[in-house]
């Protein structure tokens, strides 16, 4: 008697372990349904804020350098041009001001599709650049940018290369295409050009993976850029360029 007692024990035991198993699997079944729908959607998101923002990138965008916790630098896209509207000082000084007060809205503006802002950091890969036949180390021109008269620090630096009297040094400043602010912008987008030949258009991702480089726009692609991978992000920026071909004097 006991002995069928333990059966019918065990055979319920049984039934009502079988009975859970069956809850667990079709619960397993239903969040994985759940989540293959999420990766799908998120997917269709992805790939459809990918070609928004290639197409976005070869708009009208603004680039800006910080140094020293202030906007130096700066430069806007043209659509349809690799020529670079460079930033004068009136301007850099408005989006330093909205720098400070964390104002990235005010300094996309409405016409601008995205905003970057790029610290020193974000040309660690660059050693030297070429300048007008010259090649200066990275620390130099981060020092030309910094400097308050950079066409004159510039100037004078290639006066000692060159072996240039004070008169041929003077006709080279009033012949100077640029600014000193425009200067600095050009110096960035040099910066900029380089980092883009070494790594790709891609290491703009790379560096504000690493919270080198601000961006103000809201997009899937920088909300999961680290679950991105860097194949996919390479094709974004495929055809983004920018450089400038107008010589300094």
């Amino acid at each position: 008697m006991a002995i069928y007692i333990i059966i019918i024990i065990l055979v319920l035991i049984g039934l009502f372990l079988l009975l859970i198993l069956k809850k667990i699997i079709r619960l397993a079944l239903i969040l994985s349904g759940i989540m293959i729908l999420i990766l799908i959607i998120a997917g269709f998101v992805l790939i459809h804020d990918s070609q928004k923002l290639q197409s976005g990138l070869q708009e009208q965008n603004i680039y800006l350098f910080e140094s020293g916790n202030s906007i130096v630098a700066g430069l806007i896209t043209v659509p349809n041009s690799d020529e670079p509207e460079l930033l004068d000082s009136a301007e850099l000084s408005k989006y330093n001001s909205y720098f400070k007060e964390q104002e990235f809205k005010k300094i996309k503006g409405d016409d601008n599709y995205i905003m970057f802002i790029f610290s020193k950091e974000s040309f660690d890969s660059v050693k030297n650049l070429e300048i007008e036949n010259h090649q200066y180390s990275k620390d130099f021109v981060f020092s030309l940018i910094d400097s308050g008269s950079p066409v004159q620090m510039y100037v004078s630096d290639l006066a000692s290369k060159e072996n240039l009297n004070e008169e041929q040094k003077n006709n080279i400043i009033s012949d100077f295409v640029y600014t000193d602010a425009e200067f600095r912008g050009y110096l960035f987008n040099a910066l900029f050009s380089k980092s883009s030949e070494l790594i790709g258009p891609v290491f703009i991702f790379k560096e504000y993976k690493k919270g080198n480089v601000i961006v103000y726009r809201e997009s899937p692609i920088f909300t999961f850029i680290d679950m991105i991978p860097t194949a996919f992000l390479s094709n974004i920026v495929k055809d983004t360029k920018i450089k400038i071909t107008e010589k300094l004097t």
